[in-house]
């Protein structure tokens, strides 16, 4: 399944989990000229919905499969649940 999150100034974040692999990727610009970067990384089947925090300079993705947390969760004045 993929989420997808627009974070601002054009760009949008999208998360997809395969069995135990995810996908991340960043794409901006319009369907004409549009860029995009990825990574992929195994984290396991995930346990909760992909969370997306901003703090005043970053984002912070938090991902949660069965053996745990990938990322710690941030302290953070907005969260934004991606589905």
């Amino acid at each position: 399944m993929t989420y997808a999150c627009d974070i601002g100034n054009g760009q949008q974040l999208l998360v997809q989990n395969d069995g135990d692999d995810t996908q991340v990727a960043m794409s901006s610009g319009d369907s004409g000229q549009q860029q995009s970067q990825s990574t992929g990384f195994t984290t396991g089947g995930r346990s909760r919905l992909p969370e997306l925090f901003r703090t005043s300079e970053n984002l912070v993705l938090r991902l949660e499969s069965k053996r745990g947390a990938v990322c710690p969760r941030p302290r953070a004045k907005r969260r934004i649940r991606l589905g």
